[in-house]
């Protein structure tokens, strides 16, 4: 689920899926910040602030199919050339690449 507000966006998903599915989920949402899919209006009870909320229920919109395409391709661009994600995470790049990271099987990779 992807909450909106005014300064920020905050991503939230379930306690005990798996790392992989975090991962994935992390990259669905931030496809729908990517292409700005406007999620439904909300307004917090205790400050009024309105906010935009979405949380996917299905594949059953064209911005539930496109943020799910595009989150799965940007991990698989990502990781096309790598067997593991990287192991020491010093600089930022290494824990951006973390967050999205999966190894995918050689044969959807390039041919090595």
């Amino acid at each position: 689920m992807r909450l909106e507000t005014h300064t920020s966006d905050m991503i939230f998903y379930a306690q005990g899926i798996s790392v992989n599915h975090q991962r994935h989920i992390l990259a669905h949402e931030l496809s729908h910040v990517y292409c700005d899919h406007p999620g439904r209006l909300v307004v917090d009870s205790d400050t009024g602030e309105v906010v935009r909320a979405s949380g996917r229920t299905g594949y059953s919109t064209g911005e539930e199919r496109e943020a799910e395409i595009m989150a799965s391709l940007v991990r698989r661009r990502i990781y096309q050339d790598r067997d593991a994600p990287p192991r020491h995470l010093e600089t930022s790049p290494a824990r951006w690449d973390a967050l999205f990271a999966q190894p995918f099987p050689t044969a959807w990779g390039r041919g090595r």
